[in-house]
């Protein structure tokens, strides 16, 4: 069963992802994440293939390494969506010991704060490898909840407090972000 995948944009429920894997799971997935019980069809439909790298070990990666599938979350940290679907990534995570998550940088020009905070991630990364990159990544995460998206300033993204609150060297973290270290890696991804 290896090669299934599914091109999911946009916002939906937990139980829209369930029902997706619980039918890779049982061979009877069409490729119509539409379609909430993929009905019969005497020749399954083709899944939207797209050209996306496998996983690697460069990517950032949560759960078994031994996971046979790996959902790619290309992240936007200020973007609505993936904010409020990140909870229910991590639920996915926790009921499924076959499933692992992949991590991609997808910042968007029109969300002014992805970027830097896709830098910020790597940043916290190159200082405590994959879990530091995680912590980071899940209180980023945790802190676009409680912005008001449409009023966020400058001020209110301080990334070197949040490296500093989580043990990270705070002056190595700054220097990281100050250098944009890993711009071409989050470009190229």
């Amino acid at each position: 069963r290896t090669g299934l995948h599914a091109n999911v944009t946009g916002a939906f429920p937990l139980t829209t992802f369930t029902k997706i894997i619980d039918s890779m799971l049982a061979g009877t997935w069409t490729g119509n994440p539409g379609a909430l019980v993929p009905p019969p069809a005497p020749e399954p439909a083709q899944p939207n293939i797209l050209s996306v790298p496998a996983p690697s070990a460069a990517d950032h990666t949560r759960g078994s390494a031994e996971a046979r599938y790996a959902f790619i979350l290309y992240g936007v940290a200020e973007g609505p969506f993936v904010r409020r679907f990140y909870p229910d990534v991590q639920k996915l995570l926790q009921a499924n010991s076959d499933l692992k998550l992949v991590y991609r940088h997808y910042p968007l020009s029109f969300h002014t704060h992805s970027r830097p905070a896709a830098e910020a991630m790597e940043c916290a990364a190159e200082q405590g490898g994959n879990a530091a990159f995680w912590t980071y990544a899940d209180e980023i995460y945790a802190y676009t909840e409680k912005l008001d998206h449409y009023g966020s300033t400058s001020e209110i993204w301080n990334y070197a407090a949040i490296a500093k609150a989580q043990g990270l060297d705070a002056e190595r973290f700054q220097s990281c972000i100050d250098d944009n270290r890993y711009e071409a890696l989050i470009t190229a991804q």
